[in-house]
């Protein structure tokens, strides 16, 4: 397996303790999951709903936390905090950072899922 920048690729594999097959049923959920939650992200910044943002970055960042994701983990807590202040200011800026980081992410599961087979 190769060696990833955008998650610790040892740590998360290191959390199913040779249990591969379930390891790669959590990539796939969490693929398959990332489109609805980036999309009440970017809804709850458009209404400038704070609760709702703070809530969905927070259920973003949990599923972040396990794959050791901290660069996408730190975007996600700051929009968690913007929605814990009511400050909507820059929200809209931060998501783009934000989805730049899940691109990448992204492209990195699909590549071990890709492998995989």
């Amino acid at each position: 397996m190769r060696s990833f920048q955008t998650f610790n690729q040892d740590q998360f594999f290191a959390n199913f303790h040779n249990m591969e097959d379930l390891a790669f049923e959590a990539i796939n959920d969490f693929l398959i999951s990332l489109p609805q939650i980036i999309t009440e992200i970017s809804s709850a910044i458009n209404s400038k709903n704070a609760l709702a943002l703070e809530i969905s970055a927070h259920s973003l960042k949990g599923s972040l936390s396990n794959f050791y994701a901290e660069s996408s983990m730190i975007i996600a807590w700051k929009l968690e905090q913007m929605g814990h202040c009511n400050d909507m200011n820059a929200a809209d800026l931060i998501l783009n950072d934000l989805n730049l980081e899940l691109q990448k992410f992204e492209l990195e599961l699909r590549s071990l899922l890709n492998d995989r087979n």
